[in-house]
């Protein structure tokens, strides 16, 4: 998915259908408006029973009230680094040439071929961890610059609702 692409911006408001069959099944669909009024329209299904439909219809009724709720669900860590990198870090003041240079290495070499292929939504702290401790193992500056460049782009893609939660 191109980060570009889809101008990074929360929505402004919703609206949340009621359970309908779909498929054979049952779901709702849930429609988030941007501030350019473009709107996008999500799909939740596959429910068995009305009651679970309902149960996970109020769920993102409260996530869509609190502006929790992830409208593009299918982002990779790769996509989420090389946007960050791009877009935030080598625009950002005070930041020199040195310190993007040794960012991209760090998520180059060590971060993406590890971690790159996961949606942000299945990436979780153990798999952070996991990658952590390999870096521990085989080198001593890495895992200092790592940790940075985890915390930050994963809090930068809490403030665009591309996650739910910092892992």
């Amino acid at each position: 998915m191109d980060l570009n692409k889809i101008k990074l911006r929360t929505y402004v408001d919703y609206r949340v259908g009621n359970v309908i069959q779909i498929k054979g099944k049952l779901g709702f669909r849930v429609t988030v408006i941007f501030d350019d009024m473009e709107e996008k329209e999500c799909q939740h299904s596959g429910f068995l029973k009305k009651e679970e439909a309902e149960k996970e219809r109020n769920r993102i009724i409260a996530q869509l009230h609190d502006k929790k709720y992830v409208v593009y669900k299918n982002v990779k860590l790769e996509e989420l680094l090389v946007y960050w990198l791009e877009n935030i870090i080598r625009n950002k003041e005070g930041i020199s040439a040195s310190t993007y240079h040794t960012y991209k290495n760090c998520i180059d070499n060590h971060i993406i071929p590890e971690l790159g292929k996961l949606t942000l939504l299945k990436l979780n702290q153990g798999h952070i961890l996991k990658l952590y401790k390999k870096l521990v193992a085989n080198y001593s500056s890495i895992p200092r610059i790592v940790k940075p460049i985890m915390n930050t782009s994963l809090e930068f893609a809490l403030s665009k609702n591309l996650i739910t939660y910092n892992p």
